[in-house]
């Protein structure tokens, strides 16, 4: 585990993470915005269920097929919404496409790697790190900005608009 001022330098410098799942070591992106939106909209594909604590077993196995969200989410924090997209909708994929041609961009590469080799376990880990890596508190805290100054603004304008 690195040190807290390791981590923050890091940061500093803006210097890319490395995330090992399955004994293979990936490179991240840095944080953006793009990154967390399509993140969350892969999320947002899991399975919404309240697992039955008696029989979790049964419950998990049953959503399993549904969860290769879990590697794209993965995938995605790892090579950055950016990447992503010109992958999937770039010139190649493109060309390919029009061509009837096989294609599989990084991304794909990426996400199949994660869903067939590394375990539930690593795949857990390795959420939770890239997670904290993602700058989600800084995300949070520039959201509920924005979302307080709209709210103010909207009290303005109803204070004004009855006379007050």
């Amino acid at each position: 585990m690195a040190k807290i001022e390791q981590k923050t330098a890091k940061v500093l410098l803006q210097e890319q993470m490395s995330v090992t799942i399955g004994g293979k070591a990936y490179k991240t992106s840095q944080p953006t915005i793009a990154t967390l939106v399509m993140a969350s909209e892969k999320i947002s594909q899991l399975p919404v269920t309240e697992l039955n604590k008696d029989d979790i077993l049964t419950e998990a196995l049953a959503i399993a097929p549904q969860c290769r969200e879990i590697a794209e989410i993965i995938a995605v924090f790892i090579l950055g919404a950016k990447a992503v997209r010109s992958q999937e909708n770039g010139l190649k994929a493109k060309f390919c496409k029009f061509l009837h041609l096989p294609y599989k961009s990084e991304f794909r590469t990426i996400t199949d790697e994660l869903y067939y080799n590394a375990t539930p376990s690593q795949l857990n880990k390795a959420l939770a790190e890239l997670i904290m890596a993602m700058e989600i508190g800084d995300f949070f805290g520039l959201t509920t900005t924005l979302l307080s100054i709209n709210l103010t603004r909207e009290k303005m304008k109803k204070a004004t608009a009855s006379g007050r």
